[in-house]
């Protein structure tokens, strides 16, 4: 498929033949590293929140409490490592598609478009063009994949904030105001997991859509 001598041609085929090889080497990496910080922001999750059980429910003293300063330091913590892990896990994403966007123009150049027998025992077709990522609807959970579990996560994370901040709050309320305040700690701090998802999402799709605009 060039016009260049047999020898130039037999050493740009090696070379591609090296550049597939490190495409699906970097693809196959990038795969597991983002599994493993999902894996990690997850088990430090369940950590967070049994010791925030802990504190909250079985206090030192034996009394219970709805606010503990080392609770809330924690929540803000593990929500900045949240938000980090959802940024990481976008980039991610995005070097996937350069790598799946490498392999498919190694592969076209080996396979010429009409060969069908070829084309059928590749796992994509590398003429179907460039792949373009879909971010669903921001009230879907679309394939509920890595951005999807982490963006849930820190939703979770940031209900669990404002709750804590609510409940401290209600405390010190007086009567009749304080009469409703498991339902306004609950309201907002659902509230407060529906803003975060929703910022997470348009941040995902964001990033996307201005990935896909330099390819165009």
């Amino acid at each position: 498929m060039s016009d260049g001598t047999p020898e130039m041609n037999q050493r740009f085929e090696t070379l591609l033949l090296k550049e597939y090889d490190h495409l699906s080497a970097s693809f196959r990496g990038n795969e597991e590293l983002g599994e493993r910080r999902v894996n990690i922001y997850l088990a430090i999750v369940s950590a967070v929140v049994a010791v925030m059980g802990y504190l909250i429910l079985r206090p030192p003293d034996g009394s219970r409490v709805s606010f503990h300063p080392v609770v809330v330091l924690a929540l803000l913590a593990l929500l900045a490592f949240g938000i980090l892990t959802l940024v990481r896990v976008v980039r991610r994403n995005i070097a996937t598609d350069e790598c799946l966007e490498g392999l498919r123009l190694v592969r076209s150049y080996f396979v010429a478009r009409g060969n069908e027998e070829h084309l059928q025992c590749l796992t994509f077709n590398p003429y179907n063009g460039r792949r373009v990522r879909k971010q669903g609807s921001t009230w879907t959970f679309g394939k509920a994949g890595m951005v999807e579990t982490v963006a849930l996560l820190n939703s979770i994370v940031s209900w669990a904030l404002v709750s804590t901040f609510c409940s401290w709050a209600n405390s010190a309320l007086s009567d009749p105001l304080a009469e409703y305040g498991d339902w306004f700690t609950l309201a907002l701090g659902l509230g407060a997991a529906l803003v975060a998802w929703a910022l997470q999402m348009a941040y995902a799709r964001k990033s996307y859509r201005r990935e896909a605009a330099k390819h165009r």
